[in-house]
């Protein structure tokens, strides 16, 4: 090989001989100049790692970002490092060997990869529906109503929220439903888990309680879905004037759960009580059994959706979509009875259907942790470095990680395990939050075999977008493998570096975010596969 150490001491002098050495010359093994491959500011390491006569005698590169002691150095922590733009921390990460021969021949095993075709990316039909989920702001309801008990805190507190998601609708139509899939996720995901922690309520049965959130938690939720629910229904117009009309007659008044049906059945002029109600006096939510086909017909493909339920059912509307070779097309439907059947025309051969599309209604999930619960339950949960390689940079960024939370809300110090040294009973009752990869921890790779996610050496795939810059990383949440009632929060890094910038400061996620460097380029919520169908042609 052709390779070169070079130490602080000796670089440019190393980089000149080898200059005038390979000047022209042609590489017998890659076929390149090269004079042309080599890079004109030579990557360089401390001479104290060249350890022994072997790697001078073969000429190895040795890249390497650390330095030889074992103590990290960060950024503005003294003059060695100040705190000016594209400054990094110095982590003690080892050295690694790079052969420009086998990056060639990687490189040459990619090409053919480079120059497959991009595939065809699918439009959204969004114009069906965007009108029941876009708002015109100057509607929105004023003025404060009292509750005329505890049982109608679910209108002062649901009002409130709901008040909140549609003033911040977004300016762009393209926007909107994004916007309101993630909102209402949240609730979904905040409604599951405190349920779990602390049992059912019915909204009406609410009290004054000051040692559980769910009390708080449940009015506030069903409230503001059973007000979604409602001007999904009736329509924007109606709905604007059903709040305001509220708004405006109870000014500083008492309201009743009563007078509310009266008036939003007087302006509507349908039955609303039972539609009403459903949302308050029940504890339970709605568990639809769904199933889907299709089929060719002369214009086109149908989309075949049933729904069931068993039991007491609900009456609730919410939107599904359909995935086609080209498109993603939205519909709202409504479901008032115990089974109902629907059918959609679409042009293209469908594939797919996913019902609850934009979560409009409260329904069950497995995976509803959000990065938010760390600190519903931070008093029991440890944070696990990684001890395969670079121990004392990944137990750096572990203590440092717990200061950060204890800062910015807990007050207390996070414990840090090493995953060689967490014990069964703890893997159990312990929340955990995982940092690093399955190459640094080996928690990361017992548990990190996530739908969606595959992971490599210095590369990650979620969603089947890969992402292989050294400023990449992801974090997910997830029920604890170990422990269903659990989470664990991975902090999964293409580099130490990166693992430093995702947890140098404390950011709101959902349930899943992709980094670049210290910025969220990308969150969400997790998809309940439970409601995504794949299609098959209807049986004769």
């Amino acid at each position: 090989p052709h390779d070169l150490i070079f130490t602080p001491w000796n670089r440019d002098l190393a980089f000149n001989e080898f200059y005038r050495a390979k000047k022209g010359e042609i590489d017998a093994i890659t076929g390149v100049n090269l004079l042309a491959t080599s890079p004109i500011n030579l990557p360089h390491a401390c001479d104290g790692k060249i350890t022994t006569s072997e790697m001078a005698e073969n000429l190895v590169f040795l890249a390497h970002s650390g330095k030889v002691t074992l103590r990290e150095k960060f950024v503005g922590e003294n003059r060695r490092i100040p705190d000016l733009p594209g400054a990094v921390p110095r982590l003690s990460l080892g050295y690694s060997a790079v052969s420009p021969v086998f990056v060639a021949k990687k490189l040459k095993a990619l090409k053919p990869l480079e120059e497959s075709p991009t595939p065809a990316v699918r439009k959204e039909k969004r114009e069906a529906i965007i009108d029941s989920y876009n708002f015109n702001k100057r509607n929105l309801w004023f003025n404060t109503v009292y509750p005329a008990s505890e049982a109608e805190n679910w209108f002062v507190s649901g009002t409130a929220a709901y008040w909140r998601i549609l003033n911040d609708l977004p300016g762009k139509d393209a926007k909107i439903l994004d916007y309101m899939q993630s909102e209402l996720a949240e609730l979904n995901c905040r409604y599951l888990y405190n349920t779990l922690k602390e049992g059912l309520l019915s909204p009406l049965n609410t009290r004054r309680v000051y040692d559980q959130y769910k009390f708080y938690q449940i009015p506030r939720i069903k409230g503001t879905i059973l007000l979604h629910q409602l001007r999904v229904l009736l329509g924007n117009d109606k709905f604007c004037t059903v709040m305001n009309t509220i708004h405006e007659r109870y000014r500083e008044k008492e309201m009743r759960t009563e007078d509310f049906i009266w008036t939003a059945e007087k302006i509507a002029e349908i039955p609303l009580r039972d539609f009403i109600l459903q949302w308050l006096e029940r504890d339970d939510l709605p568990e639809p059994n769904i199933t889907a086909s299709r089929q060719s017909v002369d214009n086109g493909w149908e989309v075949n959706l049933s729904v069931t339920q068993s039991g007491f059912s609900y009456h609730f509307l919410t939107s599904v979509k359909i995935v086609t070779d080209s498109t993603e097309i939205y519909q709202i439907i409504e479901i008032s009875n115990p089974g109902e059947t629907f059918t959609f025309t679409v042009n293209d051969k469908p594939h797919k259907i996913l019902f609850n599309a934009l979560n409009d209604v409260l329904l069950k999930s497995d995976n509803y942790f959000t990065w938010s619960n760390f600190f519903d339950d931070f008093n029991n949960t440890l944070i696990i470095c990684g001890t395969r390689r670079q121990i004392e940079a990944n137990h750096t960024l572990a203590r440092r990680f717990s200061k950060v939370l204890a800062d910015r809300y807990t007050e207390i110090l996070t414990p840090v395990r090493k995953d060689s040294e967490i014990n069964t009973e703890e893997l159990k009752n312990f929340n955990l939050i995982i940092l690093g990869s399955p190459e640094d921890n080996s928690l990361a790779a017992e548990v990190g075999s996530r739908p969606g996610l595959e992971t490599g050496k210095n590369y990650f795939k979620y969603n089947e977008i890969p992402y292989g810059r050294s400023d990449d990383g992801i974090f997910l949440s997830f029920p604890s493998p170990y422990n269903s009632e659990r989470a664990v929060y991975l902090f999964h890094a293409n580099s130490a570096s990166q693992l430093y910038q995702m947890t140098r400061a404390f950011l709101r996620m959902p349930s899943w975010a992709i980094f670049r460097g210290d910025r969220i380029v990308e969150k969400g919520y997790h998809l309940d596969n439970s409601w995504m169908i794949e299609l098959g042609e209807m049986p004769e």
